[in-house]
């Protein structure tokens, strides 16, 4: 058995555009602001750390290819930087408007895909989901 190679630990966040714009500088980037959210009953009873709401959002062909897309350049990446530097760290911040639904859907799904990549270390943060889901549920949401 061969030992394991050198570790890339990804950390990918989420947050809605407002956050966004206060973040220091990060390696990559993904906009979920234009994949169309589910209809509203999935919007309103979930977000996107639930995998009813997740198959939702992934039934819609654009937010499938925008996975597929993001999943194959994110690999490429990290291979590159692994084959450079042979460990390290990278930082990718997945946003949509609030940071509730499109996002966090995306994050999870690209965060359990790289846990199979070999040698990547993986952290999710939800840098808004707790108080803009208290918000949305509230009824101060605005747009999604």
């Amino acid at each position: 058995m061969d030992p394991p190679g050198p570790t890339i630990r990804l950390t990918i966040l989420t947050c809605g555009v407002r956050t966004l714009r206060t973040l220091p500088p990060v390696d990559f980037r993904i906009n979920c602001t234009r994949l169309r959210p589910p209809a509203r009953e999935h919007l309103h009873s979930m977000n996107g750390t639930s995998a009813a709401f997740r198959a939702a959002f992934f039934a819609d062909p654009d937010a499938r290819d925008a996975l597929a897309r993001h999943t194959s350049a994110l690999h490429a990446e990290l291979r590159a930087l692994k084959h450079r530097r042979g460990e390290g760290a990278a930082t990718l911040v997945v946003y949509c408007v609030m940071g509730v639904h499109r996002s966090v859907s995306m994050a999870e799904v690209l965060g359990a895909r790289a846990r199979a990549w070999r040698g990547v270390g993986v952290r999710v943060e939800h840098l808004d989901l707790e108080r803009n889901w208290e918000r949305y549920q509230r009824g101060l949401g605005g747009g999604v």
